[in-house]
Order: C-alpha cells, then sequence, then structure tokens
C-alpha cells in the first residue's frame, strides 16, 4: 500500500512539471539622459547583469532586459511576465536600476549601455556579473556566480562566494576575492601614480596574477597548493614568499590558502602614439593611415624588426615612388633652367 501511495504521488508530481508552461520575452529598458559625471547602481536578485561602456553614450544610458518566467499553466506564467520589470530612480549625480517581481521562477538577465566615464555598483544574488570598458570606480558582488571585468580603468572591487573572478584593464587598486571559485587578475599597463594596495584572494581555488615589467610593487605571497614565477621570489616559510618588483612601491597580497598561485611578470606594452593630423616626430615604427570610419591614425614606437614587408594600409613610399620622384626633380630643375635661359 506505501509502494503504491508513493508511486501514485511521484506519478502526480511528474504530470504537474510536464504541465508547467515557460514563456520568455525581449523588453527595452527606458533610455535615461544624464548630466555630468554619475554613480550607477544596478540591482538584480533573481538574474544576470551585463554592462557596456560606450563612447558613443556620453549622455544617456538604456538597454533592454530579457525575461523568462515558469508556471502551472500560460495564465500564470503571463502574470508573472508582466510583474516582471525594471525600475530607475534617478537623483543629483546618481541612476539606480532595480529589476522588481523576480523569484525562482521568475527571473530576467539585464543588459545596459553607459558611458564610459561612470563609477558603478552592480549587486546580484543569483546571476553573474559581466562588466566591460568602464573607466572609473566599479564595484561588483554576487552571491552565487561570476565576475567578469575586463578593459576596467581606475580602481576594482570584485567579490563572489560561489564563482569565478576575472578582472583586467589599467587598474589602480584591485580588490578581487571568492570563497569558491578561481581568480585572475592582469594589468595591462602600470599606472604612473595613484597605485593602491591591492588584495587577490581565493578561500577554495587558484589564483593566477600577470603583472607589467614595469609595475613597482611589493608583493605578499601565501599558496597552500604550490607557488609558481617568472621571477625572484624570496621564501620566508612555508607556502609563504615575498618579491620586489621595479625596485619596490605598493603591497599587494596575493593568497590562495587551498590552491595554487601563478605570478607572471610581462613585457612592457608599446607606446602607442595617437594623432589625427600627421605622425609625431619620432623616428622607428611605421604610420598608418586613419580609416573612413574616423579612427585616429597610429604610430607604433616599437616595430617588429623582424617584419621587413610594410604593414598594410601604411604610407611607407615603394621604390618605384621613390626613384619616380628622384627622376622627377631633375627634369623640373632642368626645365626651370631652361625656362630661364630663354
Amino acid at each position: 500500500m506505501q509502494r503504491l501511495l508513493l508511486v501514485l504521488a511521484l506519478s502526480s508530481l511528474f504530470l504537474s512539471c510536464g504541465s508547467s508552461k515557460s514563456l520568455s520575452d525581449v523588453v527595452k529598458v527606458d533610455k535615461v539622459k544624464i548630466q555630468g559625471r554619475s554613480r550607477f547602481t544596478v540591482s538584480n536578485k533573481w538574474g544576470s547583469v551585463f554592462i557596456l561602456g560606450a563612447r558613443s553614450l556620453p549622455s544617456a544610458c538604456w538597454g533592454h532586459m530579457v525575461r523568462k518566467v515558469t508556471a502551472a499553466n500560460a495564465k500564470k506564467a503571463k502574470d508573472r511576465l508582466d510583474k516582471l520589470a525594471v525600475v530607475h530612480e534617478a537623483g543629483q549625480g546618481t541612476l539606480k536600476y532595480s529589476v522588481v517581481g523576480g523569484g525562482s521562477w521568475a527571473t530576467a538577465d539585464l543588459k545596459l549601455k553607459m558611458p564610459v566615464d561612470a563609477d558603478l555598483s552592480v549587486v546580484t544574488v543569483h546571476g553573474k556579473i559581466k562588466i566591460y570598458g568602464i573607466h572609473g570606480q566599479v564595484a561588483a558582488d554576487v552571491d552565487r556566480g561570476a565576475v567578469d571585468l575586463r578593459g576596467m580603468v581606475g580602481s576594482v572591487k570584485a567579490h563572489t562566494k560561489h564563482g569565478d573572478v576575472v578582472v583586467t584593464g589599467f587598474l589602480y587598486a584591485v580588490e578581487a576575492t571568492t570563497g569558491h571559485g578561481d581568480v585572475r587578475v592582469r594589468w595591462n599597463r602600470a599606472p604612473k601614480a595613484g597605485l593602491a594596495p591591492s588584495l587577490i584572494r581565493s578561500d577554495h581555488g587558484n589564483v593566477r596574477v600577470q603583472f607589467p615589467d614595469d609595475l613597482k610593487a611589493n608583493l605578499v605571497i601565501r599558496s597552500g597548493k604550490g607557488l609558481s614565477a617568472n621571477f625572484d621570489l624570496k621564501h620566508v616559510g612555508k607556502g609563504q614568499a615575498t618579491a620586489s618588483l621595479a625596485g619596490g612601491g605598493t603591497l599587494f597580497s596575493v593568497e590562495a590558502p587551498n590552491g595554487k598561485v601563478e605570478l607572471i611578470r610581462l613585457p612592457a606594452m608599446p607606446v602607442v602614439h595617437i594623432n589625427r593630423k600627421g605622425p609625431p616626430p619620432i623616428r622607428g615604427g611605421h604610420w598608418v593611415k586613419p580609416s573612413q570610419s574616423g579612427r585616429p591614425a597610429v604610430m607604433l614606437r616599437t616595430p617588429d624588426p623582424r617584419r621587413r614587408s610594410p604593414v598594410k594600409g601604411s604610407v611607407r613610399p615603394s621604390q618605384d615612388s621613390a626613384h619616380s620622384s628622384m627622376g622627377a626633380a631633375p627634369s623640373a630643375k632642368a626645365h626651370h633652367g631652361r625656362s630661364a635661359g630663354r
């Protein structure tokens, strides 16, 4: 009898789950105009957040939301879908986006575009955060999900309890931590001033950090399952070491109590000069024409000496054009002499 009741309960549960209705759609987020530099706050408890910094939006913020709901029938699913919405609150120098009406059966992924020069704070509970190309102070906090911050310029705070953390860019200070997951941080270039102490930690995972060759820092490293680096380290204990980069400077803490630590020192990136009128007065390199799309022309200071052929799009004079120009000068001079003799 008990077995029969158990079979009937499982069959009814299966039938109820099989008859559930799922709906999804995409709705636009109202465009909000901004005056001056603003502080943005985005909150989405039941979903992910994707943010892109766009230079073409100097004074506006907009995007869309992908809604997904599941219910026992179509009517209930439609009701849950209608309750999912984005509410924005604009104040003096602040703009806040919040997703309301969400739940375990109603989720929404928020995708926004905003000016690159902005300070940003993003909070989610069940979802991931992806932010690309923001030049300001960025803070990302997740309970269960990954954090991916790329192309950042400024100070960054990234924290998650369950998930991986990735941070790259022109960084002044980094606080990247996770409870269960891996952490990867890369400085694309060392700032000349304003570098602040940083903390990179994974409680139960591995840590990988890449430094530019000219970054001045004092490293304090702690590892539980191994430590590797392509530069000299001073071991001060089991799983602990210190190092000095470029003569020392700001304090950096890299910790993986239950994982591995990998430290990589990268060569400095080549200096890029941008000039819309003409090439800068320096020797070496190749000059690339500005494209018709209006992008600036670029002069590379440190070209590859092994490259013999000119880069596509460059304006290096060919041998034929050089001979023709050299041959044209005497003819013009001779013509001028003949005209003077006449």
